[in-house]
């Protein structure tokens, strides 16, 4: 039977089918028959019985039968379906055929007298009992649900295919999820993300939403993780005020000093960026997920790359602009927050290092654990005394996102404390060029005493080399 064979797919969601003759993909939009993502409270190869709910919402158009195919994954099996008599009419039939070694049912529920057609239905039809099997496999399952078809009792006709998600276990130490299929409503998000545990991760970086239905405007999706991502396709919305990146473009991308990793894996522009970690006036290792222009650095501070290592000290040369994913090192003015930058671009995100003499400058924008072994050392920024230390090989040293920390063979490995020197690329400048009110630092970037200024001649103000005058 050709009708027979008009609906497919595996479990949980099904999208539209049409409403009235000659009706558009526009009227669609408004009408469609679908199971929503759930969660299944079953482990591996647990045998469990649980229901899930088919929603009709046809606001506008009378609807005499439906019909869809309903191909299942591996590990559930259908039990059996009830109709819902409260919104289906009480004189329908529900009608479903098993295809076992398919894994798919095809269902059809249709007024037999036709009367008390499906006009104005929104919420359940029928509710499916299904069950998990000693095959199955805790996770994230897609479902399909195809040739759905919605009839109107006219001659036009069409159907559709469409796609759900069944969620189970312990997700929230999950470091990535496939790219989600379905409608989620408010409601769905909010009960598989306390279920799953994924309000509580702290290392998932990104949800992809672009090849779902819908997502519901209302919703707020929100991890442990504050700098996580939400990719959602064009006109999708959620309830988010930051980092939603709709299409190619994020309205507000901000960026939460912390443990909190960030990554990126396709470039978008962001219309406002901010970092929010407030600087204290002393130089910080700096790591950022997008181009710093000339008058971006001239609002924060002073940013300075590694060139090479001598006499067992690191130097640095002030730069004029900065790349994404790239280390530096920043002398930011008081109390900055890199923030109000404008629109920015945001690469795809990458590991970015900068090596000289065996020594390699590395970026992260995630947390790091560094422990030295026999092969690797490693040197951890110490903002307080201004030097690079060496990180030990029991417990090590840890390091924040968006932040920078050395690399080297152990056998090319140096003293336990390097200390910086700041370049001026430009020349030695004078005292008067610079303002009093600013604090003053040694060459190895310490910041530095009245007594220490008395016994040396060169020091760091405003991020500039000073020589001081002798009487």
């Amino acid at each position: 039977m050709e009708k027979s064979r008009r609906l497919l797919t595996l479990l949980v969601l099904t999208v539209l089918c049409l409403g009235a003759k000659g009706a558009t993909a526009d009227d669609y939009k408004n009408l469609y028959l679908d199971i929503l993502p759930f969660y299944v409270d079953a482990a591996d190869g647990e045998v469990k019985e649980f229901q899930v709910d088919v929603v009709l919402h046809n606001p506008e158009y009378t609807v005499e039968e439906y019909e869809f195919f309903l191909y299942l994954p591996r590990g559930i099996k259908y039990v059996k379906a009830e109709q819902d008599f409260n919104r289906a009419p009480s004189d329908g039939v529900l009608y479903d055929v098993e295809n076992e070694a398919e894994n798919s049912v095809h269902f059809l529920l249709f007024n037999l007298l036709g009367t008390n057609k499906f006009k104005g239905t929104e919420g359940r039809i029928a509710t499916l009992t299904l069950t998990t099997t000693s095959e199955y496999v805790a996770g994230i399952h897609n479902i399909e649900l195809k040739e759905i078809l919605i009839q109107n009792g006219e001659p036009y006709s069409d159907t559709y295919d469409s796609e759900t998600m069944a969620f189970s276990g312990d997700l929230s130490a999950a470091t990535s999820l496939p790219k989600l299929h379905g409608r989620y409503t408010a409601d769905a998000l909010q009960d598989i993300f306390e279920k799953t545990g994924l309000k509580d991760n702290a290392v998932l970086t990104s949800i992809d939403f672009t090849e779902a239905i819908s997502t519901d405007a209302t919703a707020t999706v929100e991890t442990a993780n504050k700098n996580l991502l939400l990719y959602l396709a064009d006109g999708m919305q959620l309830a988010n005020e930051h980092n939603v990146v709709t299409g190619s473009w994020c309205g507000s991308l901000l960026l939460t000093d912390g443990n909190y990793p960030f990554s990126n894996d396709r470039e978008f522009t962001a219309a406002n960026v901010t970092f929010n970690r407030a600087y204290a006036h002393q130089h910080s290792t700096i790591c950022l997920p997008f181009d710093l222009t000339p008058a971006d650095i001239q609002k924060i501070g002073t940013v300075y790359a590694y060139q090479d290592v001598r006499n067992q000290q690191l130097h640095y040369t002030p730069v004029e602009s900065a790349s994404a994913n790239q280390p530096y090192l920043l002398l930011p003015n008081s109390g900055t927050v890199v923030s109000d930058l404008g629109s920015k671009t945001i690469p795809v995100t990458s590991a970015g290092s900068s090596s000289a003499d065996g020594f390699t400058f590395e970026g992260t924008l995630e947390p790091r654990q560094l422990v030295s072994d026999a092969t690797t050392t490693y040197y951890g920024y110490l903002e307080s005394s201004g030097k690079f230390i060496r990180v030990g090989t029991s417990t090590g040293a840890h390091c924040k996102p968006f932040r920078a920390f050395f690399s080297v063979l152990t056998s090319n490995a140096l003293a336990k404390e390097l200390g910086v020197v700041f370049d001026e690329a430009t020349g030695i400048h004078s005292p008067d060029a610079v303002s009093d009110e600013q604090p003053v630092y040694g060459i190895d970037g310490r910041k530095a005493r009245e007594s220490q200024l008395r016994k040396s001649s060169i020091f760091i103000k405003g991020g500039k080399k000073v020589i001081k005058q002798q009487p």
